[in-house]
């Protein structure tokens, strides 16, 4: 590996091995990688998690979001780690500061959030039972 510092991290970070199943580190980005420019103060991100996450704010301790539902009801349903009950999962929509975005990538609509940021709501918008409605 050649790459150091911030470019380091970035390149784990984008790496498609790099998930709750796998062997790569977890990477955190704590300064903003590019400038992202928006109209609002706030921004509507969505995440596919565990039901408890939402209920004990952990995933305020989650950076990878997506400003595209169909992403994030991918990762909930159909991409959660291997020890994930499906009925546990949901996905939740947030609005969050412009401010605490650090990288907007192209890939999936990710948008990585600052560690600790604190929404200006938070909700669940799909539970399993729901999604297994849709289909």
């Amino acid at each position: 590996q050649s790459l150091e510092d911030i470019h380091l991290q970035k390149s784990l970070y984008e790496h498609t091995n790099r998930g709750t199943d796998n062997w790569f580190p977890i990477v955190h980005i704590d300064e903003q990688i590019n400038e992202c420019k928006y109209i609002d103060e706030f921004i509507t991100v969505f995440r596919g998690c565990k039901q408890d996450e939402f209920k004990t704010n952990i995933f305020q301790q989650r950076q990878s979001w997506t400003t595209d539902l169909a992403v994030a009801r991918s990762f909930a349903f159909n991409h959660p780690s291997s020890a994930t009950f499906l009925d546990d999962r949901v996905v939740i929509k947030a609005d969050v500061k412009t401010l605490d975005v650090l990288w907007d990538r192209l890939a999936e609509s990710e948008t990585v959030l600052r560690l600790g940021f604190s929404p200006k709501s938070a909700t669940i918008v799909m539970t399993y039972s729901q999604y297994q409605k849709q289909q």
